[in-house]
């Protein structure tokens, strides 16, 4: 089933490549206009689904774009086909495209592949993590003061949820330094390199 995942993130990423710096038609999926969606994220989720039907037609599948369609299976399949569309929209080469395998709720299997600079990220259960087939191990750095910190901020930023901008200079004192990359997904693959 990885090997279902890792061919379905690189065709929609191909998909994205085709997209990017022409993008044509921008969507807001609520009434702030923060939260974007693009044709390319519906395209690339349509290429991820048909691959993923094509392999595995009995999987249950939930998306970013289309929701959720439910199965008895044990295996779902979590997707998000553009992960920092924000960027994208604005031709930002951090973006990725996310999917995740669940086996009776919990994570077997996922990737991450960002197609602008070709590093795919894939792990399975019990089988190690790896950056273009090399294995990837989280930092040892044992400090928060010595570490370096990778964030994100919800799209209601700006109403401030659970004290965000308050936690993030509280961070900001206390560490060597703090990123903002705009895609979720390429955060948690970075942390897995350390």
């Amino acid at each position: 089933m990885i090997q279902t995942a890792i061919e379905a993130a690189f065709e929609a990423g191909t998909v994205l490549m085709k997209y990017l710096g022409k993008t044509k038609h921008i969507e807001f999926k609520d009434d702030r206009e923060v939260d974007l969606v693009t044709e390319a994220d519906k395209a690339a989720e349509a290429k991820i689904l048909e691959i993923i039907r094509r392999n595995h037609p009995k999987h249950a599948i939930l998306t970013e774009e289309a929701g959720a369609f439910d199965s008895d299976s044990d295996y779902k399949w979590v997707i998000d086909p553009l992960d920092g569309t924000t960027n994208f929209a604005h031709g930002l080469r951090l973006f990725s495209v996310s999917i995740g395998l669940e086996r009776d709720g919990e994570i077997i299997a996922g990737v991450v592949y960002n197609p602008a600079t070709e590093e795919l990220y894939h792990a399975e259960k019990g089988g190690g993590a790896f950056l273009n087939k090399q294995p990837i191990r989280v930092s040892s750095i044992g400090k928060v003061e010595r570490s370096v910190l990778v964030t994100g901020f919800p799209y209601n930023v700006r109403e401030n949820p659970d004290f965000c901008h308050e936690r993030f200079v509280a961070f900001l004192q206390n560490v060597q330094a703090i990123r903002r990359f705009g895609s979720a997904a390429l955060d948690a693959a970075f942390v897995a390199c350390g």
